[in-house]
C-alpha cells in the first residue's frame, strides 16, 4: 500500500536496527513514480519509475552506494541512501532534492532520454564470474545467498558447474550451442564429472534462472538461453520410491528394536559407571530412546519435507487444534501450509514434548540449532529392517521416501488431488498426479484376481 515517503519514515527504516529478509518496496502516495527499496543489507535506496518497465536509480556525486551509476555528460554518480538524506554532513542531498531529481528524470524520459540503455553501454555487460560475486551487493551471487533459503548451495552449484567453462564469458555470450556442448560432455563424462540427465537439467536450470535475473535487472535485453531446452528424461521413472505396507511394518519393528538395544546399552554403561563412581549418563527409558523414531513417525503421518520437519518449532505445532502450521519461510513454495494431525501424529508429538520437557524452540533440536541429518542412523534401521536402499528399478529409498509414502497412501484411500496437493504443499497439480496412480500392491492384487 502506498504511503508518504518523508523524513520520519526514513528514520524509522534507517535506524530501526532490523533489516528485511527480502527486498521491501514502498511507493510514495503523493508523487507518482517515486519509490524506495529497503534492502536485506539494511540500505534504503531511492528509485523513480520513468516508463513502463523502466526504473532509474536516484544518484548523486556524494551518494553512499558502492556501485557507480554512469550517465552521459554527468560522469560517475553513486546511489543515494536514506542515510545520505538524514546526514547533515551532505547538505546538497535532501529529500526535496531527491523528489526534484525524480521529476527531472521523468521529464527527460518523456523527451526520449533512456538512462538505462546508456548505463548498459557505459558499464557493459558483466562476465559470469563477476555476476556471481557474493561479496558485491549489486551482483547476483550476493542477492542469491541473501534472498533464497538454499542460496548458498544454489550459488555453489552454478560456480562449480560453469565457472571453468563460462566464467570469463560475458552473460550475453553464453549461447544455447555452448551450453548444449557442455551438457554433452557432462552426460558422457568428457572432461567433466559424469552426471545423469536429471542432474544436468538441475544444473542448466540454475544457470538459466541466474540469467533470468539479469534480464529482470535490465542488464540483458533478452535471455540468451531462452531457446535452450532441458534434456528429455523418463517421466515415469522415479528417483526415490515409496515404502510398501510390509516395509512400513518392518521399519517400525526395526525402530523399536533399535530403541530397546540403545536402552540396554545405556543401562549396562551406567552400571559400569556407577561401580567406578563416574557421573551417570541420562536414562533412555522414556517413550523414545532418541530423536530418530519420533522424526520418522511424524514424517510418515504428515508428509513434511525433511527440511520442514527438522526446522519445525513448537510454536508451529498446535496440539489443541490438532494442526501443524508451517510458515512460508520454511516451506519450499514460500507458502504457509496447514497439516492436520491424526491420532498417531498427535500422540507422537505429545509424548515427545513431555519427554523433551520443553514447549519452545525446535521440536527436533540439534547440536547447534535444529537437526540437519539422520542419514546414518536411518540407513542402519533400513538395513536392519531388510529394506533394499539401492535403486532396483523403482527408485532408491531415502528419507524423502517417507514423504512419498504419505502421498501414495492418501491416493490409495481415494483422497482427491487438490486435497493431496494442499497437504503436501505442491505448487503444481501435475506433481500431485503421480500419487493418484494405483500402488504396486494393488496392481499385483488385481493381476492375481485374474488367476
Amino acid at each position: 500500500m502506498p504511503q508518504k515517503i518523508n523524513v520520519p519514515l526514513l528514520k524509522k527504516l534507517a535506524h530501526s536496527g532490523s533489516v528485511p529478509k527480502r527486498e521491501r518496496e514502498i511507493t510514495d502516495s503523493e508523487q507518482v513514480g517515486f519509490l524506495l527499496k529497503h534492502l536485506p543489507s539494511g540500505a534504503v535506496r531511492f528509485y523513480v519509475q520513468v516508463a513502463r518497465g523502466r526504473r532509474e536509480t536516484i544518484a548523486h556525486a556524494q551518494g553512499s552506494g558502492r556501485r557507480a551509476v554512469k550517465r552521459e555528460g554527468e560522469g560517475a554518480l553513486w546511489p543515494v541512501d536514506a542515510l545520505d538524506v538524514l546526514n547533515r554532513a551532505k547538505p546538497e542531498i535532501t529529500l526535496k532534492w531527491v523528489r526534484n531529481e525524480c521529476r527531472r528524470l521523468q521529464g527527460e524520459a518523456i523527451g526520449g532520454e533512456n538512462h538505462t540503455a546508456k548505463r548498459k553501454v557505459l558499464r557493459g555487460i558483466p562476465k559470469l564470474i563477476d555476476f556471481l560475486d557474493d561479496a558485491d551487493e549489486g551482483a547476483f551471487g550476493w542477492w542469491l545467498i541473501h534472498n533464497r533459503k538454499d542460496g548458498v548451495n544454489s550459488l555453489a552449484r552454478i560456480k562449480t558447474c560453469f565457472l571453468d567453462s563460462f566464467g570469463d564469458l560475458k552473460l550475453d555470450q553464453i549461447s544455447p550451442s555452448l551450453l548444449d556442448a557442455w551438457r554433452t560432455k557432462r552426460l558422457k563424462g568428457i572432461g567433466l564429472r559424469q552426471a545423469t540427465r536429471e542432474t544436468t537439467n538441475r544444473d542448466t536450470g540454475a544457470l538459466k534462472a541466474a540469467l533470468s535475473k539479469a534480464v529482470e535487472w535490465e542488464i540483458l535485453n533478452a535471455h540468451p538461453l531462452a531457446n535452450f531446452r532441458p534434456a528429455k528424461v523418463d517421466r515415469h521413472r522415479r528417483a526415490v520410491r515409496r515404502l510398501y505396507e510390509s516395509e512400513i511394518e518392518a521399519l517400525k519393528k526395526a525402530l523399536e528394536s533399535r530403541e530397546e538395544r540403545l536402552r540396554e546399552e545405556r543401562r549396562c554403561g551406567n552400571t559400569w559407571r556407577e561401580e567406578r563412581g563416574y557421573v551417570l549418563l541420562p536414562s533412555l527409558d522414556g517413550v523414545y530412546a532418541n530423536v530418530l523414531r519420533p522424526a520418522v513417525e511424524l514424517s510418515l503421518e504428515t508428509g513434511m519435507r525433511k527440511g520442514e520437519c527438522f526446522s519445525l518449532t513448537w510454536k508451529m505445532v498446535d496440539l489443541k487444534q490438532h494442526v501443524i502450521r508451517l510458515p512460508g519461510e520454511v516451506t519450499k513454495s514460500y507458502t504457509t501450509r496447514e497439516i492436520p494431525l491424526n491420532a498417531h501424529a498427535l500422540k507422537t508429538l505429545r509424548d515427545w514434548q513431555i519427554q523433551q520437557g520443553s514447549r519452545s524452540g525446535y521440536v527436533f533440536p540439534g547440536v547447534a540449532g535444529h537437526l540437519t541429518s539422520l542419514r546414518k542412523s536411518f540407513n542402519k534401521v533400513l538395513d536392519a529392517a531388510g529394506i533394499e536402499r539401492a535403486d532396483s528399478g523403482e527408485g532408491k529409498i531415502s528419507w524423502h521416501s517417507l514423504r512419498h509414502t504419505f502421498g501414495s497412501r492418501l491416493g490409495e484411500v481415494g483422497v482427491d488431488a487438490e486435497a493431496i496437493r494442499e497437504l503436501m504443499g505442491h505448487a503444481d497439480l501435475k506433481t500431485t498426479q503421480k500419487y493418484l496412480k494405483t500402488s504396486e500392491d494393488r496392481k499385483r492384487a488385481a493381476i492375481e484376481a485374474l488367476a
